[in-house]
């Protein structure tokens, strides 16, 4: 009995031993509190398996406020494009021309460079037609950014005027191949379908274009560049297609896509010479439009009231009362450039010559680009039969933008034609030191050389005949 209690009592101890390990195992596999259990699931949740890229904030455009950024080429732009390559944005470009000529091969590894780091004065020297070493031009802006995937998808609003027939998938395939704008095997993709809305793929990227009426609203935060050209395509004079009228309905359209924009660009394209200095105006209009979209729908007021007007006027040949608009403006802007230029313009029809040119000065003070006025002026001399007074402005302009070779390339034209071939020579000899690109501008050496030949023959019997 003796052993068989004994048995039992250690039967009960190895039991209770093996209780008291299951309870203490059992314990260790309880889940942990309810606050502890949170706080773990809410790590597993919020924790990232990979990095991410944060949208940058975006806004309703022409329903809020949004800044609009304004540069001279549209290749400026591609300054602000730039910051938001890595999330690939759709780029909704309003302009008459889509800025899609091809970028020469050679060309292409210099000028991507250029557009991701340059800043926007190198941008606007390396991209200006008017310089003598280029690496793009302006009309090169969007194919540049398309080869460099800087965007993700090109949607292309075309200014259409009232009663033009819509695209047609043969039209717009014919229009973009004769400007050599797509490639054969770009062009078969791309069709119109029954909105007149064109769709295809550009440098393996999405493509869309078309009124900005029918043109789908964009399913991705967009960029929107607007180009004066838009405008100007449109306009036939201010009785038939009032200037003011036009944004506002153009702006409206914009507003109805209901876009989130990542950012708003502008450019003039009076710098190299594609569009009338008498509508610069328009960029602070469309910047006020863009801080206060009502704009579009309420009547004109203010300044932009005088402009309309005065423009109306001047239409309808009334130029004394225009005059008196633009003098109300600049008690208003005395500092507005825009309004100097809108006085010249007016002292010019009044046949008030000097008064005009003070005027023009005024304007290029506040904004050198109005310097470009001198060439329109230089030119009417040249029809006047008055190459001195042609040589004057041209020596103006140059005094506003020093570097560019083409005016001075003009004056020394000028100055053989005036018999000044000292002149003629000296500036040639400038040229010639300049490093003329062998792409845009293959041929300039030898034109410089046979000019500047043509310069010292006609100096030599020049001499020989004083004699």
């Amino acid at each position: 009995m003796t052993k068989t209690r004994f048995i039992f009592i250690l039967s009960i101890l190895i039991l209770s031993i093996l209780v008291a390990f299951g309870l203490i195992f059992m314990e260790d596999k309880q889940p942990p509190p309810l606050h502890k259990a949170i706080s773990q699931t809410q790590k597993r949740e919020t924790a990232p398996t990979k990095p991410t890229k944060t949208l940058p904030p975006t806004a309703s455009l022409l329903m809020e406020p949004v800044d609009l950024r304004r540069f001279e080429l549209p290749t400026e732009a591609i300054t602000v494009w730039r910051e938001f390559k890595a999330y690939k944005p759709a780029l909704l470009v309003l302009s008459n021309n889509p800025f899609l000529t091809q970028l020469p091969e050679l060309m292409r590894p210099k000028a991507t460079t250029l557009l991701q780091s340059a800043t926007r004065q190198e941008i606007q020297v390396q991209s200006n037609p008017q310089m003598a070493a280029p690496l793009l031009f302006p009309e090169m802006a969007v194919d540049a950014v398309m080869r460099d995937k800087m965007i993700g998808q090109y949607i292309w609003a075309i200014p259409m005027k009232d009663g033009q027939a819509p695209l047609t998938t043969e039209s717009f395939r014919a229009r973009l191949l004769d400007h050599r704008l797509i490639t054969p095997h770009e062009a078969e993709a791309l069709e119109v379908d029954e909105h007149g809305v064109a769709h295809g793929s550009l440098r393996d990227l999405p493509f869309t274009a078309g009124d900005l009426e029918t043109l789908p609203k964009p399913d991705s935060p967009v960029i929107v560049h607007i180009d004066l050209s838009y405008f100007q395509t449109q306009y036939v004079n201010e009785m038939k297609t009032p200037v003011f009228q036009l944004v506002q309905d153009a702006m409206q359209r914009l507003q109805k896509m209901e876009c989130q924009v990542l950012a708003v660009t502008f450019s003039y394209g009076n710098l190299d010479g594609r569009i009338a200095l008498d509508v610069r105006f328009m960029g602070d209009a469309l910047t006020d439009i863009m801080k206060s979209p009502d704009i579009i729908y309420d009547d004109l007021l203010g300044n932009y009231k005088r402009q309309a007007d005065a423009l109306y006027l001047e239409a309808m040949f009334r130029k004394e009362q225009a005059q008196g608009l633009y003098l109300a403006q600049e008690r208003d802007l005395p500092k507005s450039a825009w309004v100097q230029h809108n006085l010249f313009r007016s002292a010019a029809s009044h046949k008030q010559g000097n008064l005009a040119l003070e005027r023009l000065a005024k304007a290029v003070e506040l904004d050198k680009v109005f310097a470009m006025a001198y060439f329109d002026l230089s030119d009417q001399a040249l029809r006047a039969r008055q190459p001195a007074e042609a040589l004057r402005m041209l020596k103006l302009a140059s005094d506003t933008f020093p570097d560019n070779p083409t005016i001075k390339l003009k004056m020394a034209e000028l100055a053989y034609t005036l018999m000044d071939f000292k002149t003629a020579e000296h500036l040639i000899k400038q040229l010639q030191s300049l490093p003329w690109s062998e792409i845009y501008h293959p041929d300039m050496h030898n034109k410089l050389d046979r000019f500047i030949q043509m310069a010292k023959e006609a100096q030599e019997l020049n001499s020989k005949s004083d004699r």
